[in-house]
C-alpha cells in the first residue's frame, strides 16, 4: 500500500508540473504570442516524464533530468520569458524524492545537476562571451500596425536583416502593435543595420538600446 501511495504521489507531482507548464503556455498567448512556439515546445518537454510512469525507475530519472534541464533553460531563456517555467522545473526536481521506494539512484542524483551546471556554463559562455561583460547593442523598431507583421513585403525584408548584421530578430506586442527587437552582431557596424531597419515598410519609430536604456534614432525618433 505504501508503494502504491508513493507512486501516486510521484505521479501527482509530475502532473502538477505539467499543469503549471500548461498554464505558462496559456499566459504566453497573452504576453508574447509571437514566442508561443517556444513556450509550447518547453511545456511538451516538461510532460515527457509522465509518458514513463509505467517504468518507475525511468520515470524518476526522467523527472530529475528534465527538471534540471528546464532549470537551465529557464535561466538562459529568461530574456524571452522562459523563467516562467522555473516552478515547473522545481516540481520535477522534487518529484523523484517524494517516493522513498523509487528514487533515481545516488550516481544519477549526483551527476545530473553536475551535467546541468556544465550545460549552463557552456551555453552561457557561447551566447554571452565575456568581452565587455555587456550584451550587444540592439534596436527596437515599432510598426504601424499588427497587420504589418503579416505583410509579405515586410516579411521578405525582415528575413534578410541577417545580411545587414542582425544576430536575432524577435517580435512582441507593444501597445496594440508589433515591436521588433533586433540584436546586432558584434563584428558589424550599427549604421548598416540601422539604415536597413529605418527603411523597413511600416516602421514608425526606431530606437537604439543599451543597458542604460533606449533613445530614438533617425527620422523615426
Amino acid at each position: 500500500m505504501d508503494v502504491d501511495r508513493g507512486a501516486r504521489r510521484q505521479t501527482a507531482f509530475a502532473g502538477a508540473a505539467a499543469v503549471t507548464a500548461g498554464l505558462v503556455v496559456l499566459l504566453s498567448f497573452a504576453i508574447a504570442p509571437l514566442l508561443a512556439g517556444h513556450f509550447i515546445g518547453t511545456a511538451a518537454v516538461a510532460a515527457v516524464p509522465l509518458l514513463l510512469r509505467e517504468a518507475p525507475k525511468a520515470f524518476a530519472r526522467a523527472c530529475l533530468a528534465v527538471g534540471a534541464g528546464l532549470a537551465v533553460w529557464g535561466m538562459i531563456g529568461a530574456p524571452i520569458g522562459m523563467f516562467l517555467f522555473l516552478p515547473t522545473a522545481l516540481l520535477l526536481l522534487i518529484t523523484p524524492f517524494v517516493n522513498p521506494g523509487n528514487r533515481p539512484g545516488v550516481w544519477f542524483t549526483v551527476l545530473t545537476p553536475v551535467a546541468a551546471a556544465v550545460l549552463y556554463t557552456v551555453t552561457w559562455t557561447a551566447l554571452y562571451p565575456e568581452e565587455d561583460h555587456e550584451p550587444p547593442q540592439y534596436f527596437k523598431a515599432t510598426l504601424d500596425s499588427v497587420d504589418r507583421w503579416y505583410d509579405p513585403a515586410f516579411q521578405e525584408r525582415q528575413e534578410h536583416l541577417v545580411e545587414f548584421g542582425a544576430r536575432e530578430v524577435t517580435g512582441e506586442n507593444h501597445e496594440g502593435t508589433i515591436q521588433l527587437v533586433v540584436s546586432l552582431e558584434p563584428s558589424w557596424s550599427e549604421g548598416v543595420l540601422r539604415e536597413e531597419l529605418a527603411g523597413l515598410p511600416g516602421v514608425v519609430e526606431l530606437q537604439a538600446c543599451t543597458d542604460d536604456g533606449c533613445e530614438p534614432v533617425g527620422d523615426h525618433g
